[in-house]
C-alpha cells in the first residue's frame, strides 16, 4: 500500500510542477507560497525514483562504539516588550559550565 501511496505523490508533484509551469505564464499569482513550493518540488522530484529496494536493510547486527555530538553555535536572546528587535550578531560559541573550550582564539570549531 505505501509503494501505491508514494508512487501517486511522485505523480502529483509531476502534475503540480507542470501545472504551474503552465499557468504561471498565463496568471501572475499573488501568493509566493505556491512560486516556492514549485521550486522545492522541482528539487525534490528528481529524487522520488520508482526504484524498490530488492533485499530488506538488516541493521540487527549492527553495534554502534560511538556517537559523536558536537555543540553548534548557540546565542542567548530576551525580548523586552516595547523594544524594536534587532538583528542577531554573530553567534559565539562558549564552552559548558566547567569545561574549557580546547580550540584556540579564533577557531570555528577547527
Amino acid at each position: 500500500m505505501a509503494i501505491e501511496e508514494l508512487a501517486m505523490f511522485r505523480k502529483d508533484v509531476s502534475t503540480y510542477i507542470k501545472q504551474y509551469d503552465f499557468l504561471s505564464q498565463l496568471f501572475a499569482y499573488e501568493d509566493p507560497w505556491l512560486e516556492k513550493l514549485a521550486i522545492y518540488l522541482k528539487h525534490l522530484a528528481p529524487q522520488l525514483t520508482d526504484r524498490v529496494p530488492k533485499d530488506p536493510i538488516d541493521l540487527s547486527t549492527v553495534q554502534l562504539d560511538y556517537i559523536g555530538q558536537h555543540e553548534k553555535d548557540t546565542t542567548h536572546g530576551k525580548l523586552t516588550a516595547g523594544v524594536e528587535p534587532q538583528p542577531a550578531k554573530e553567534a559565539q560559541r562558549h564552552p559548558p559550565a566547567g569545561e574549557s573550550d580546547p580550540h584556540p582564539p579564533g577557531c570555528s570549531g577547527c
